[in-house]
């Protein structure tokens, strides 16, 4: 194959000659600055949870159905900074569960981030389709929710904190 048709499709994909996705393809425009500051949570999307399992399914080891620390870096090899999060030594497998929760977690607190590495792993939609925005209003808190992703704070002294902490991914 020539060298020109490889940076050719390269180009088609979104790639610059830095082989780095092109700011267009990360900031598509289908979910603005603006909203995004003005939502309280972003959580993902149903078709993003299942390109989430695609992706789990593919690389996930055939004797646990777990994903370890090498089958995430075969993930995140085509990635700009490897893997977005470290696992904890006490969890070194992530079930599905586990998987789909960290990638929760990096949309709430990093949305364009975590966009930019769903799209180095092969997503293919838009952000519009990768997100679900949610804004509250006063009458919201008082309802049961069925959501996903709660922000919460935890206040106390420190070691009750730390405590709390180990539950968390």
């Amino acid at each position: 194959m020539k060298q020109q048709t490889c940076w050719t499709i390269l180009r088609h994909f979104g790639y610059d000659d830095k082989l780095q996705l092109k700011r267009l393809w990360v900031e598509d425009g289908t979910v603005s600055d603006e909203e995004l500051a003005a939502c309280k949570n972003v959580e993902l999307s149903k078709d993003s949870q299942a390109y989430l399992k695609r992706v789990f399914d593919a690389f996930k080891s055939r004797e646990h159905g777990r994903l370890e620390e090498s089958q995430l870096e075969a993930v995140f090899s085509t990635t700009e900074q490897g893997i977005p999060w470290r696992v904890s030594q006490e969890a070194e497998q992530l079930t599905l569960e586990a998987w789909v929760g960290l990638w929760q977690k990096y949309f709430a607190l990093a949305p364009r981030d975590a966009f930019r590495e769903l799209l180095y792993i092969g997503y293919c939609g838009k952000m519009k389709d990768a997100v679900t925005l949610f804004k509250y209003k006063l009458t919201d808190a008082l309802k049961v929710s069925k959501r996903k992703v709660l922000h919460a704070f935890v206040i106390g002294n420190v070691p009750a904190v730390r405590k709390h902490e180990s539950h968390c991914l």
